[in-house]
Formats: structure tokens, sequence, C-alpha cells
């Protein structure tokens, strides 16, 4: 009987029960989906005074964000032209291409809430996680330093997640893995030379300016495509004086931020 009730619910002797076994399970699907959606809009509705505060506080490094935005496609065809040895990953090579797509010709005010930056570099997963990197960070900083460390920057308008601390998930997961980072090695310098490898969109390099108060010097090395992307962030943030690519036609660059692309590493 059981093998047979089997069949009956799953097999092809009753394709009709089959078909509406799928159609139940796609109207759930539907369901699921239109309710993500509804709690993804009310989330946005909710924080969405803290995004007008922000930009109230830092329109001067928007207004500075869209002058530089209309330059960053030229920067980018000039940085990827010399990139003629493989050293991206196929999936990495995909990657590369999406962003582009998705920035060009002239990136969008809010790129960051693009779906392939959503899926490369910008974690929005809320819930459990952020909870637990939350009270990782309490542990180890004083609600004063978080305050300060935490805040979010208008540029690229990420997701807010925290109105106590007007931060995205993604500033909470950085500074959660840099302090997961200290906690390990007791780290403490006070004006150190940074390398990070692979830098996103360059949101570890200005938490960590926050940390230490802009008195450091960093490196990124990354794809010619993402350095173009990290010059128009941070360069938005900091001034173009603060920050410069390296390149074999230039002087040694004095800014405190330089960034590396992969195709020129005999620079470091």
């Amino acid at each position: 009987f059981l093998k047979h009730k089997s069949a009956f619910l799953f097999g092809t002797p009753y394709p009709y029960v089959a078909t509406r076994r799928t159609s139940s399970h796609y109207t759930n699907h539907i369901l699921m989906k239109l309710f993500l959606k509804i709690g993804r809009t009310l989330r946005h509705i909710y924080y969405a005074p803290v995004q007008v505060f922000l930009y109230l506080t830092q329109r001067k490094d928007m207004a500075t964000f869209l002058r530089l935005r209309s330059q960053w496609k030229e920067c980018a065809d000039r940085l990827t032209s010399a990139d003629t040895q493989p050293t991206k990953t196929p999936l990495w090579e995909d990657f590369n291409h999406s962003i582009y797509q998705a920035l060009s010709p002239i990136p969008p005010w809010y790129f960051l809430r693009k779906k392939v930056f959503q899926q490369t570099m910008v974690v929005v997963k809320h819930g459990k996680l952020l909870a637990e990197q939350l009270r990782f960070l309490r542990a180890h900083y004083t609600a004063r330093q978080l305050r300060h460390l935490l805040r979010e920057h208008i540029v690229g308008f990420p997701l807010i997640c925290s109105w106590g601390y007007l931060s995205s998930h993604n500033t909470i997961h950085t500074l959660y893995h840099w302090a997961r980072f200290q906690n390990h090695t007791s780290y403490n310098l006070s004006s150190p030379h940074i390398i990070e490898w692979g830098g996103g969109y360059g949101n570890m390099c200005r938490v960590l300016w926050k940390y230490h108060h802009g008195n450091f010097r960093y490196w990124i090395v990354d794809t010619p495509l993402m350095i173009s992307v990290q010059w128009l962030y941070l360069a938005s943030i900091y001034g173009t004086e603060q920050v410069s690519i390296a390149s074999e036609s230039s002087e040694p660059p004095t800014s405190k931020i330089v960034l590396v692309p992969t195709t020129h590493l005999h620079l470091l």
C-alpha cells in the first residue's frame, strides 16, 4: 500500500496529482517571494530617515561622487586595457564583466544595491549572524567607539540595518572581522602600513581609516576593474589627493591610500 501510495503521490501513474502538487509548490514559492519583497520594502521605509540623515550630513562627499563618476569608465577602460595576463579565476572574470556592465557608462548613485555587488562583496544577511557579530563587537569596543566606527557612509547608498549605529550589515561584518583579527593577534600599532589583497569596493579601508584616524598607509591590491571601483568610492570620501593608483609613469605615490592593480604588482 505504501509503495502504491508513494507512486500515487510522486510517480507518473497519476500525473494530475503531481501537477496539483507542483502547482501548490509554485504558489508557495510565489507567496514566499512576495513576503520577502514586502519585508524588504518595509525595511527600506523603516530605515529611510537614516539614509536622509546620512545624505544631509555627507552631501559634500556625495557631490564629489557625482562629479567623479563621469571619469570612472575612462579610468576602468585604461586600467583593464593593460590586463593582458590571466590574473583572475574564471568566476571572477565573470564577476568583473558583470560589475563593469552594472556600472557602465556612469555608475548609479545606488551602485552598492546592485545585485552583483550583493553577490560578491556586500553582506545583507541580518538575522542571527548580525546579532552574533554585534554581540562580539560590544564585548570588545565601547558604545562610543562603535558609534564612530560603524557609522555608514552614504556613497553607494548601502542598505542600513541599525538605527543605533546608523550602519549597514556590511560595515558591521567588516569591523567584526577586524576585531577578530585583533583578538587573535593582539595587534596594536599606532601608524601601520597595511596591504589588503582584494579590497572589495573599499569598505575595509574606510573602516580602518576611522579606526586609525587616518594615521596609516594603506595599499589595496586587486584586479584593474576593482581598482577603478575603489578609486571612485574612496576618492569620493577622502578626495583625490589622498587616493592614488600606482602606475609606471608616475612618481612613487605619497597619498595615504595607494591602489595597486594586479598588472603592477612589481611596484609594491
